[in-house]
């Protein structure tokens, strides 16, 4: 997932990746066909980018589901 925020510093958009991970952690999400076994986090990262005035945030998880 990538998130971008304007405010000042990385903050803003650390708390959007931890409210995105409160949501998913643990979550039993319904994928049609199929049925989840487990969902996990990845990793995550911010970073400024190049006009200098947005943060962007990227979290990666990671799903293993088996044909219902």
């Amino acid at each position: 997932m990538h998130v971008w925020g304007r405010q000042r510093g990385h903050k803003e958009v650390k708390q959007i990746l931890a409210e995105i991970h409160r949501i998913l952690h643990d979550a039993d999400l319904t994928v049609p066909g199929h049925v989840l076994v487990w969902l996990r986090y990845g990793f995550s990262q911010t970073s400024l980018d190049a006009d200098g005035a947005t943060y962007h945030g990227i979290a990666r998880y990671n799903a293993l589901t088996n044909q219902a």
